[in-house]
């Protein structure tokens, strides 16, 4: 199904950015991970076919295709940044974007977590983020 073509993972983990999936239908090249049925459930019925739901361990293993080239996490939560981040620095060894509206907290302490790229945002449109 995904032969040759980069996959981008996109962590959710609160249920008020499920919304901002929307722009992204249609990108077949994403997997959309969760710890929450919510979520999993909304972005099934938005269209999205690849959806994981993840245990709440930031340790276990994902099932996915080595040929993930980037990871997204869209949170202003830190702790669920902070369990996506490392969820996804266990699994894969690819660059990590953290897309949040939270700017109480510097670029550096996202970077500690593992994050290459901080994006701080007013808008909830991913489309730059998957592209």
């Amino acid at each position: 199904m995904w032969e040759n073509q980069e996959l981008v993972l996109v962590c959710v983990g609160d249920e008020e950015k499920v919304a901002c999936l929307h722009s992204l239908i249609g990108h077949r090249t994403l997997i959309i991970v969760t710890v929450h049925e919510m979520i999993a459930w909304t972005a099934r019925e938005l269209g999205f076919q690849c959806i994981i739901r993840s245990t709440q361990n930031p340790q276990a293993l994902l099932p996915i295709a080595e040929s993930v080239s980037k990871a997204i996490v869209l949170s202003d939560t830190l702790p669920t940044i902070s369990f996506f981040t490392e969820l996804i620095r266990f699994n894969l060894n690819v660059p990590i974007t953290v897309v949040t509206r939270n700017k109480q907290y510097p670029v550096q302490l996202y970077k500690t977590m593992g994050a290459k790229y901080v994006v701080y945002t007013n808008c909830d449109n991913m489309k730059p983020f998957v592209s």
